[in-house]
């Protein structure tokens, strides 16, 4: 259970470094997190667009 607890203590500071990283001066971790966050779903739209429109350029 210690060993448990340690590992996922360590995840969560690792986690908080890599957001502190991303970070901006002027901004906060939280919204480096945010601005993540958005780019995923963002990035998925633009995939399907792509294939929406070599469908109809297939046609």
């Amino acid at each position: 259970m210690k060993l448990y607890c340690r590992n996922k203590l360590r995840n969560k500071i690792s986690f908080r470094r890599q957001m502190l990283r991303f970070s901006t001066k002027k901004g906060s971790s939280r919204e480096a997190h945010l601005e993540m966050t958005a780019a995923v779903p963002f990035a998925v739209i633009l995939r399907k667009f792509a294939e929406i429109v070599s469908f109809l350029f297939e046609i």
